[in-house]
């Protein structure tokens, strides 16, 4: 893939973390009672900007430990109740061992981010169904914004890391192909040097000179 398209959706992934980040920032700040998942999301959110910003893509794994325990513990409080949200942590979950996968094996980033990112899709869908009943019963608007703008912020964004990650991982070869070749040509030039000091210092002739150059040039 080209290079700048490359940092382009680098940067827009960035940018959609940090959007991800305010958003859990600002719910922190606004509400009443500081739970220990806003505070694991929201770290979560800022490390994904970091890895995407600073390359430091080590610490997407870190994040989605955070992102994990954190859903754990949305599992463990529902345990009681296995309603939608529970199985909506548990879809999460296995979205986000996707995109562990996806920073471990990153020749196939693409593939894992976005089933990660298809786990994460069908997570908001799940969270859609308790606001459903509810505004049957007339109690509550459907909340159909807040969960699209979180899809939005968690899946695309992976999505976007995925292509990254891949397209990095696969222009390795091509670059140490590159030095090898390189290499290879310092040192035939390091050895006609050499030969050429040879035969100044009158240590072989010219002709075996020349002979040595050809084999050394493939002429």
């Amino acid at each position: 893939m080209n290079e700048k398209w490359l940092k382009v959706m680098q940067f827009l992934a960035g940018i959609i973390f940090i959007s991800a980040f305010a958003n859990y920032l600002s719910m922190m700040l606004t509400s009443s009672a500081i739970t220990v998942n806003m505070i694991l999301e929201t770290a979560a959110a800022l490390l994904f900007a970091v890895a995407l910003f600073a390359k430091l893509f080590s610490l997407i794994e870190v994040g989605v430990v955070l992102q994990g325990i954190s859903l754990l513990i949305g599992l463990i409080r529902n345990l009681s109740s296995v309603n939608a949200f529970f199985f909506a942590n548990l879809v999460a979950i296995v979205g986000y061992i996707f995109i562990a996968v996806a920073v471990l094996q990153k020749k196939a980033a693409i593939k894992y981010c976005l089933l990660g990112s298809t786990f994460f899709m069908a997570r908001q869908i799940l969270l859609i169904v308790p606001y459903l009943r509810i505004s049957e019963s007339g109690g509550m608007l459907l909340q159909l914004n807040s969960q699209i703008r979180n899809a939005i912020l968690v899946s695309i964004p992976f999505a976007l890391t995925g292509i990254v990650l891949e397209s990095m991982a696969r222009g390795v070869p091509e670059k140490t192909e590159c030095n090898t070749k390189i290499t290879a040509i310092d040192d035939k030039i390091e050895r006609l040097k050499k030969l050429k000091e040879l035969m100044d210092a009158k240590a072989i002739t010219q002709e075996e000179f020349d002979t040595k150059k050809k084999q050394l040039l493939d002429i």
